[in-house]
């Protein structure tokens, strides 16, 4: 495994890697502040990582097709949610999705810590590059 990543990663920099997207959130000393919430105690919903709608609604941007929560949702009643900004991004949200807007760092690790699962959208060809 560590082989594999250590590949991924020379393979990475030789490309050329594209610029980071900050989410302006710290995930170190931030996250000894909120309490540890068992998963069995857990709301029944999926926390959709998207700083902008654009990485659900349009097309070019999207890792999942919109059919895709309505589908999971159906199949499991799980709930997804998400906190990104509208930009210029048009159309509707599938029923299954709500948008609580762009959230504090408080509000956000609050609705982190109470989910049960994450989703990551947007530009993931690094993630599917490093599974294969």
């Amino acid at each position: 495994m560590l082989l594999a990543y250590i590949y991924f990663l020379v393979q990475y920099a030789l490309q050329g890697s594209p610029p980071n997207n900050y989410l302006g959130y710290s995930v170190e000393p931030s996250c000894l502040l909120q309490s540890f919430i068992p998963h069995a105690d857990r709301q029944h919903r999926a926390y959709v990582f998207a700083k902008w709608m654009s990485y659900v609604l349009d097309a070019k941007d999207r890792a999942w097709p919109l059919h895709f929560y309505e589908a999971a949702a159906n199949a499991t009643g799980i709930q997804f949610i998400l906190g990104a900004h509208k930009g210029d991004s048009r159309g509707d949200l599938p029923p299954s999705l709500t948008n609580n807007g762009v959230l504090s760092q408080p509000a956000f690790m609050d609705a982190v810590s109470r989910t049960l699962v994450l989703v990551g959208v947007g530009s993931p060809p690094l993630c599917v590059i490093f599974s294969q």
